[in-house]
């Protein structure tokens, strides 16, 4: 659905660069000459001659002298033809704009009595409804070692550290779907990302990777090697992977989870 909306919103744009050029044009024509102008094509030289009228289908020379007034004739003529191109496509946008419905599809689906539409082979899920299914789907999280402290999310489930319940937190009162640690095959290579979430707008699984150790050499290097494998595997930095990180002196800031968690999920 949101190819759409982006269509929509370009249309709309659209729609108000046209209405500013149409309103520029009206501006040049008031003050344009009386008189439109006709051109005549003399073997690559041109002369132009005044018409006063409809009726005046020759009209009277113009010598080549008078370029001003040449120019601002010619000037004239292209702005009426640009005025009634940019109106017939105004116009276009605005019978589509209050013809066309994205919701559409999903209204006919959400018309339908809620016991009968697990029976139906629906085209597309609405947003809401597929991440609803997308988020009770089972999956095998990887566990938590019972010897480590105990975090619990608003969820209820255990993670491994406090920044992790601040970040699942967070994208629950965002409303953002998410798994966490649940297993992703990269090329024969199964790893737990901390959080696969749902990105509604384009129905991708993107990844959240929160490196909670960076004082550590260790960590440092097999957090490096996680995302070298995820760039391998086509999910590149910023696309379908981000990062959280903090150290022992630069701890987690939960503004900065909240932003990022705006601008990306």
């Amino acid at each position: 659905m949101q190819h759409l909306q982006n269509l929509i919103t370009q249309l709309k744009a659209e729609k108000l660069r046209l209405e500013k050029q149409i309103k520029e044009t009206e501006k040049r024509l008031a003050k344009a000459p009386e008189g439109t102008v006709r051109v005549v094509d003399c073997h690559g030289y041109f002369q132009f001659f005044l018409r006063t009228g409809p009726e005046d289908k020759t009209g009277l020379y113009i010598p080549a002298a008078e370029k001003s007034r040449i120019r601002a004739l010619l000037q004239k003529k292209y702005d009426v033809k640009l005025r009634k191109a940019a109106a017939k496509q105004l116009a276009a946008i605005d019978r589509f704009l209050k013809q066309f419905d994205p919701d559409a599809p999903d209204k006919v689906y959400l018309s339908l009595a809620p016991g009968t539409r697990e029976l139906l082979m629906a085209a597309e899920l609405p947003d809401d409804i597929h991440a609803e299914k997308w988020q009770s789907e089972p999956y095998n999280q990887k566990p938590v070692p019972q010897d480590q402290p105990e975090h619990f999310t608003q969820r209820g489930e255990r993670v491994r550290s406090k920044s992790e319940v601040l970040i699942a937190d967070a994208l629950h009162r965002a409303g953002v779907p998410y798994r966490y640690e649940c297993p992703v095959d990269l090329g024969g290579t199964v790893i737990h990302p901390d959080f696969t979430i749902l990105r509604r707008r384009d129905r991708k699984e993107i990844y959240l990777e929160h490196l909670g150790m960076l004082d550590e050499n260790g960590y440092r290097n097999d957090a490096l090697a996680r995302l070298r494998l995820y760039e391998k595997n086509g999910i590149v930095l910023g696309d379908r992977l981000f990062i959280t990180a903090e150290s022992y002196r630069q701890p987690l800031n939960l503004s900065s989870i909240t932003t990022l968690i705006h601008r990306a999920f």
